[in-house]
């Protein structure tokens, strides 16, 4: 569903914070990209059963305009923002899709590969960055201990606050929009807290 999306850059690998972990799938943190995933999904459910096109479609088309929504509210509240620093350390690299569409920068992440602990020096350069860059933002994710993030937020003062990657949960089908209004909030949160 993903086929043709382009993908940003990796945050962090012009630092050395940031190992390459190759493609990034997390395309679908983007609700722009969501919206090019979920008209691909209905037509290719309608070329499959042209008998029910048209429902498909019609769905495409409601859900479409969710994921506008969605869009829309996420520019209007960090546009609220009174600072031009919104740097944020996530604990995998899963968010550049999210971050290159609403101007923020991930400066590096935890975790480069899902299981892959981080060794201390390498703790120590995300400290390093985040006191060089006076990062305000460290997210953990809901599915992953928060142990290791958990150093790095006592030696930086930082507080830590979940995004969640929409990986898991249940299949209502407002679990996406949901998801993405708790991560804006988590957003806001920690960019709206003092330096």
């Amino acid at each position: 569903a993903s086929d043709g999306i382009s993908e940003p850059p990796i945050a962090g690998a012009e630092d050395g914070t940031q190992e390459n972990p190759g493609v990034n799938p997390h395309v679908w943190l983007d609700p722009i990209r969501a919206k090019e995933m979920t008209i691909f999904i209905g037509e290719q459910l309608a070329a499959a059963d042209p008998a029910h096109a048209a429902q498909y479609r019609s769905n495409v088309m409601a859900y479409e305009k969710k994921l506008t929504l969605l869009d829309q509210e996420y520019f209007h509240q960090l546009g609220l923002l009174q600072t031009t620093q919104l740097h944020f350390v996530a604990f995998h690299p899963a968010f550049n899709y999210l971050a290159e569409r609403y101007g923020l920068t991930q400066v590096a992440v935890i975790e480069a590969f899902p299981g892959k602990e981080p060794s201390a020096q390498y703790l120590a350069s995300i400290v390093d960055v985040i006191r060089n860059k006076n990062v305000r933002a460290l997210f953990s994710e809901p599915q992953f201990s928060p142990r290791v993030i958990e150093t790095v937020a006592t030696e930086t003062g930082r507080l830590i606050r979940p995004l969640d990657t929409v990986e898991t949960g249940d299949f209502s089908t407002d679990t996406y929009v949901r998801a993405m209004q708790n991560n804006l909030q988590m957003l806001m949160a920690a960019f709206s807290q003092p330096q």
